[in-house]
């Protein structure tokens, strides 16, 4: 995937992500990471070894997918919503709504904002959730989008 990203854009931001870690470490902002997986119990095994005529049988349960969203600074605090429906622009919405709401208490209190570091998944980049989180940069909270194909640009 390296080859489709725009080297520019990836430079141009690696930049930028600097600028933010160092104004975060003299205490001007707050810098987060979002991101989302999912967990479950049953077993995904693809293949196997084994001998010639031997099948090899490996129990497993079925559980439901638990997936988390979460939001991680550099201080590892973390601030995570969880959901045992798909991920959908809802689900983001409801997570950054929990967010915003923590994080717009400790704004008021010091006026240091928060960045919140995002990759370009389909549903961040959605009418939708753009709309619903137009204001959450009056409340201390503001969104920067990683340039595609670049997901080692925040190290």
């Amino acid at each position: 995937m390296k080859g489709k990203r725009n080297e520019a854009d990836f430079q141009r931001d690696k930049e930028y992500l600097k600028a933010l870690k160092q104004q975060e470490n003299d205490g001007e902002l707050k810098l987060y990471y979002f991101d989302e997986s999912g967990f479950s119990t049953t077993s995904c095994v693809s293949y196997v070894w084994q001998r010639i005529g031997e099948t090899r049988k490996i129990p497993c349960c079925r559980s439901k997918c638990m997936n988390m969203l979460g939001f991680l600074n550099r201080s590892n605090d973390l601030f995570f919503h969880t959901s045992e429906q798909s991920v959908t622009t809802d689900t983001v919405v409801n997570a950054f709504d929990a967010f915003v709401e923590t994080y717009a208490g400790k704004y008021d209190e010091t006026k240091v904002p928060c960045f919140v570091v995002l990759d370009n998944t389909s549903i961040y980049r959605s009418g939708v959730f753009k709309e619903k989180l137009a204001g959450c940069q009056q409340r201390g909270v503001c969104l920067h989008f990683l340039p595609p194909y670049s997901p080692e640009c925040v190290f």
